[in-house]
C-alpha cells in the first residue's frame, strides 16, 4: 500500500497564498541562523502570523481549529493549579469589565494574552470636538483681505480616515459693528489632498464631492465680540459659545454617514465648535487664532485605527496595551494569591513557593496588589536572594580542601624525591 506523500508547510503555506516563494527562501536561508522552526522564521521575520498559519492548515489539511485563548476559564478550574505551574506558564489577572472598559472586574479571572485578537487593534473614533483658540487683532490686515486669515483643522471620521478642514475669518468693513466677524468653510479635504464637498450636478447626475458641510446650519457664522472689553461674546445668536460642524452625505445611498457618532446612546452629527476662547485684543497688528482637534480638555479629538505597539504595567498591576494611535488601553489587572497562613508555603527554591495544608490554598480569585499598600515595580532589577554567610562558609570549606589537597601533592613529591636519591 502506497502512502500519501505529506505535503511541508512551506509549500504548503505557498500553495494556500499565505508567503510567496521568495519569501519561503528567505526564510529557509534565515531558518538556519536563528535555529527556529520554519513557522516561527516566518513569523519572526514577519511574512505571516500564527493565525494565518493555522489557518492554512485548516484549509489544506483539515485540521480543526481549537480558539483556546478565547475560552473563559471557570474560577474553580483555576483554584486546582499548582502555583509552579501558573507562574511557570501564565499570570491568572482580573479581566476587564465588559460594561465598563477603564474598570477591572474583580470577581472573574482567567489567562491572561496580552497580544490577542481581541487586544492587538484599537478602534477609530470619529472627532466629536473642536475649539478656536487665540486673539483677533481689528487691525490686522488679513482680515479684510479677499482670502482672510487662514485657519484649519484636522478631523477623523468614524472608520479613522483622517481630513482637513479649511475655514477663512474675516470682518466686512461697510458693516457698522466692527466687533462682529464672519467664519466661513473653504474646503475639505482628505489625505490625498481630494475635496470631499460638492454638490449634485443635475446634468450628469454625479454627485461632485458627495458631502456638504455646514456650521451652524449655514455655509458661515457670525463671531460676536464685546466692543468695549474685547472678550467673547457670542457665536450665531446671542447666549450661544458653540455651534455645530456638520458634514453630510448629498446621497445616503452612495455615501456612508462616516461623520456621525454615538454619544450617550444617541446618534449625533457633527463636530462641536466651541467659540468662548477667543479675544479680541490689540497684538501687533497681527492675529493668532487657531483651530484645535477636541475640547479644551483633550477629549473629543478622535483618532486613526491603532496597532499594539507596547505592554505596561502599572504599581497596581494593571495591564494597558499602548497603541500607535496614542491610546492606552486598560487589558486587565495581575491578581496576588492570598494564604491563611503565609508563612506555612513550602520554598522551592528561586523565589517559588507552593502550598501546603497548612499554608492554605489559592481560592481561584485572590486580591489586587495594592490592597493591602503593596505595589508592583516595572523594569527594575531585583536585589540577589543568595546567603551570603552560606555561600562564604562553603568557599572556605572548599579553599581548605584545596590546601589540605595540595600539601599531600607536596608531600608525595617529598617522597618520591628521596627515594630517587636513595637509588644514586
Amino acid at each position: 500500500m502506497i502512502g500519501r506523500k505529506r505535503k511541508r508547510l512551506g509549500d504548503l503555506l505557498v500553495d494556500a497564498g499565505v508567503v510567496t516563494s521568495e519569501q519561503l527562501g528567505e526564510a529557509l536561508k534565515k531558518q538556519r541562523e536563528l535555529g527556529l522552526k520554519l513557522g516561527e522564521t516566518l513569523i519572526e521575520l514577519k511574512f505571516t502570523d500564527e493565525n494565518e498559519i493555522v489557518e492554512a492548515l485548516h484549509q489544506q489539511m483539515g485540521y480543526p481549529i481549537a480558539k483556546i485563548r478565547e475560552a473563559k476559564i471557570a474560577p474553580e478550574v483555576i483554584s486546582l493549579l499548582p502555583e509552579t505551574i501558573v507562574r511557570k506558564h501564565n499570570v491568572v489577572p482580573f479581566e476587564v469589565d465588559p460594561d465598563n472598559p477603564n474598570q477591572i472586574k474583580k470577581d472573574t479571572v482567567s489567562a491572561l494574552y496580552p497580544e490577542s485578537e481581541d487586544n492587538k487593534v484599537s478602534s477609530p473614533q470619529m472627532t466629536t470636538d473642536a475649539h478656536l483658540t487665540g486673539n483677533i487683532d481689528m487691525t490686522d490686515p488679513e482680515l479684510t483681505s479677499v482670502d482672510g486669515r487662514a485657519i484649519s483643522v484636522s478631523i477623523y471620521d468614524a472608520l479613522g480616515y483622517n481630513y482637513t478642514v479649511k475655514f477663512k475669518l474675516t470682518q466686512d468693513q461697510n458693516q457698522a459693528d466692527k466687533s462682529l466677524y464672519n467664519l466661513e468653510i473653504v474646503s475639505i479635504k482628505d489625505s490625498n489632498n481630494i475635496e470631499i464637498t460638492g454638490t449634485d450636478d443635475p446634468t450628469t447626475a454625479t454627485v461632485e464631492g458627495g458631502y456638504k458641510a455646514t456650521i451652524g446650519g449655514a455655509n458661515s457664522i457670525q463671531v460676536k465680540f464685546d466692543a468695549d472689553t474685547g472678550n467673547f461674546e457670542y457665536v450665531g445668536a446671542a447666549g450661544q459659545k458653540n455651534a455645530m460642524l456638520e458634514i453630510k452625505p448629498n446621497n445616503p445611498n452612495e455615501k456612508g454617514d462616516v461623520f456621525q457618532s454615538v454619544i450617550n446612546g444617541e446618534a449625533v452629527d457633527g463636530i462641536d465648535v466651541n467659540f468662548s476662547y477667543l479675544t479680541r485684543f490689540e497684538s501687533n497688528g497681527k492675529s493668532t487664532v487657531k483651530a484645535v482637534r477636541g475640547a479644551a480638555d483633550s477629549t473629543g479629538g478622535g483618532r486613526s485605527m491603532g496597532k499594539l505597539n507596547d505592554v505596561s504595567i502599572d504599581e497596581t498591576g494593571k495591564l494597558y496595551g499602548v497603541y500607535t494611535n496614542g491610546e492606552t488601553k486598560l487589558l486587565g489587572q495581575i491578581s496576588v494569591a492570598t494564604f491563611a497562613n503565609p508563612m506555612a508555603l513550602e520554598a522551592l527554591g528561586n523565589s517559588v513557593y507552593t502550598t501546603t495544608q497548612n499554608s492554605g490554598y489559592f481560592d481561584g480569585i485572590g486580591t489586587s496588589v495594592d490592597e493591602d499598600g503593596g505595589k508592583i515595580s516595572q523594569g527594575v532589577l531585583e536585589m540577589s536572594n543568595v546567603d551570603l554567610s552560606a555561600e562564604f562558609t562553603d568557599m572556605i570549606t572548599t579553599q581548605r580542601g584545596f590546601q589540605a589537597n595540595s600539601r599531600i601533592i607536596t608531600t608525595s613529591d617529598s617522597m618520591l624525591e628521596e627515594l630517587v636519591n636513595l637509588k644514586r
